[in-house]
């Protein structure tokens, strides 16, 4: 079995086994039930998983933010997130700015609903948010 394939199957176990009511699914809560384990904190030691804040892993481990997590977002989360501290700062710091990203569009796109009725209608910018035109007039009015 390639050493791969081997590390999955290993923490396909961990999962099953952290997940304590068999939902196929793990809460913030089971996740840290498991690591009162000393197997599965070794394990997690092993990866190169920094355990000192088990509720920011969980929430870079959910990638959905439905706050549990499915067999997969935890294979492919540890899987990303394993190696140096650096790694699970670095990724941290991109689902940080994913969601400051959607708070800013969203954002973006009320501020051209209100510009453009606040003008009548009229509103001669182009406004872009993340590559995306969100509100074009071709008509050049003034207030």
């Amino acid at each position: 079995m390639e050493l791969r394939e081997k590390l999955v199957a290993e923490m396909r176990d961990i999962f099953l086994e952290m997940d304590e009511d068999g939902s196929g699914t793990m809460t913030l809560e089971e996740l840290q039930a498991g690591l009162n384990d000393p197997r599965v904190l070794s394990y997690f030691s092993a990866l190169g998983l920094e355990l000192d804040d088990t509720a920011r892993l969980f929430s870079l481990i959910d990638d959905d933010g439905s706050g549990d997590v499915s067999i997969d977002e935890f294979l492919d989360g540890c899987l990303r997130l394993k190696g140096q501290a650096k790694s699970i700062d670095m990724h941290s710091m991109i689902h940080q700015m994913r969601k400051l990203e959607d708070r800013f569009t969203d954002f973006s796109m009320e501020m051209s609903g209100a510009l453009y009725g606040i003008t009548g209608g009229a509103f001669t910018g182009t406004m872009e948010v993340a590559g995306d035109y969100i509100l074009q007039s071709t008509e050049q009015n003034t207030i």
